[in-house]
């Protein structure tokens, strides 16, 4: 008998069952007691896991550190991760064979797919409610999670059970680290089981998960600016969500998939037809009261007016979308429809009006702490300087600018700042710097292509 055997079996055969449930987890467990409750919550649904020693956990676990079988992880003490060592991980799933008979694994695996729907939803908001650029440890955690989430996401469609909540960590995480290839793999791979799927056998959640695929395959499209894929994805899910009836169940989201496909029919400037296309979402926002949809019809139908070179026409329309956003309390909302408000009044040169935007904006995304959206805004204001030839102002945003762009590592962005810190010092006669920036300017615009 093994050290490790002769150590489980100084455990309870109750005890034994409590750690063999763990079984579902890869690589890591998160042991804050408010999660696992909530995991030991899912569990006990079942009649089988109802008599489990849960009050003995914070004991079992210390015992696992204790013998080895887990460790602390170092990086993130607080959150109470534990690593599984790989020997003890083997030998856990041998026990959860042995222990529980194939209904109760079932009910494992049940318990982990819904824990994680719920996990999953927190581990999204925890990504997208800060600036990850300036919280780098909330994409780490997520990291620790990447093999669970996972798991949970392949047993989710194997039970087909809705897996939205635990797709969006992963996107928003991929997103970040900017492992988009990786994403679209994921997706993809998703897509077989459910579409080998006779449409007659099809239930709601299937459809509804279909949809949500294709729209999340068109959004990865259009971040790799492939815009005439994204518009196929994006047709497909509009097609798949009237095919099974989600808009009996939830009819503004078409509102969202529509928001979708107008922005890749104005990216490839299809105008006519992303004309209708706003023209179906404004009519599906007032038709069923959806304030969310409305607003957003005026922030992005006036972006693709300022895409189209036509600022006059766009003034009104975010106008409308800041006064709406502000009604809806939404501050993300209303510092992008302030950010390109200030752009469009820019352009006309509406100096003063376009001032009033910026500091708008940029108080918004001050409060949200979003550094990337702040450097944005001081991008566009550096453009303003220019055209009003105030060079000694452009030099003192830009470098502000700078400073972000080089410590997140945006190559083009950074060359766009240097040219414009090479045109004000030339303004200034300050000729030797202004080389020195074009010059910087040039090597990143030949690196980014």
């Amino acid at each position: 008998m093994t050290k490790m055997n002769r150590q489980w079996n100084c455990l309870s055969p109750e005890e034994q069952r409590l750690l063999a449930s763990f079984a579902a987890f890869r690589g890591f467990v998160n042991t804050g007691w408010a999660l696992i409750r909530a995991y030991l919550a899912e569990l006990r649904r079942f009649k089988s896991f109802r008599h489990l020693p849960k009050e003995k956990l914070p004991r079992l676990l210390a015992y696992a550190v204790q013998c080895g079988w887990l460790s602390r992880c170092d990086p993130f003490p607080e959150t109470e991760m534990v690593q599984f060592n790989p020997n003890f991980y083997l030998f856990l799933q041998q026990q959860y064979q042995q222990l529980f008979d194939e209904r109760e694994r079932l009910q494992v695996k049940k318990a982990f797919v819904r824990y994680y729907d719920w996990m999953g939803n927190n581990l999204y908001q925890m990504l997208t409610e800060s600036d990850v650029a300036e919280h780098p440890s909330d994409l780490k955690i997520v990291a620790l999670e990447y093999a669970n989430l996972r798991h949970a996401l392949q047993l989710s469609l194997a039970l087909r059970f809705n897996f939205n909540f635990i797709l969006l960590p992963l996107n928003a995480w991929l997103e970040a680290t900017g492992q988009h290839p990786l994403w679209q793999k994921i997706i993809a791979s998703m897509l077989a089981p459910w579409e080998s799927l006779p449409e007659n056998r099809r239930s709601f959640d299937i459809w509804h998960g279909l949809t949500h695929l294709y729209d999340t395959l068109g959004a990865t499209c259009l971040r790799n600016r492939a815009f005439a894929e994204a518009e196929h994805w994006f047709r497909l899910a509009i097609e798949t969500y009237f095919k099974g009836k989600q808009d009996e169940v939830y009819p503004a989201a078409h509102g969202g998939l529509a928001q979708n496909l107008a922005s890749a029919l104005s990216y490839q400037e299809k105008w006519k037809e992303s004309e209708a296309v706003y023209g179906q979402i404004l009519e599906i926002g007032e038709r069923h009261g959806h304030e969310e949809t409305i607003a957003t019809y005026y922030l992005n139908y006036g972006s693709s007016k300022i895409h189209q070179g036509k600022q006059a026409e766009a003034v009104p329309l975010l106008k409308i979308a800041v006064e709406k956003n502000k009604a809806r309390g939404d501050t993300h909302a209303v510092g992008l429809s302030s950010l390109h408000l200030g752009s469009a009044h820019a352009a006309l040169s509406a100096y003063d009006e376009a001032w009033e935007c910026f500091e708008l904006a940029m108080g918004c995304f001050e409060q949200l702490s979003y550094a990337h959206l702040q450097a944005e805004v001081t991008d566009a204001l550096v453009n303003m300087l220019l055209k009003q030839r105030n060079f000694e102002a452009v030099k003192k945003a830009a470098k502000k600018s700078l400073t972000w762009h080089i410590l997140h590592e945006k190559p083009f962005h950074l060359a766009l700042i240097y040219q414009a810190l090479g045109v004000a010092c030339i303004g200034l006669a300050e000729w030797d710097e202004g080389c020195d920036y074009f010059s910087q300017a040039a090597r990143l615009f030949q690196k980014t292509g």
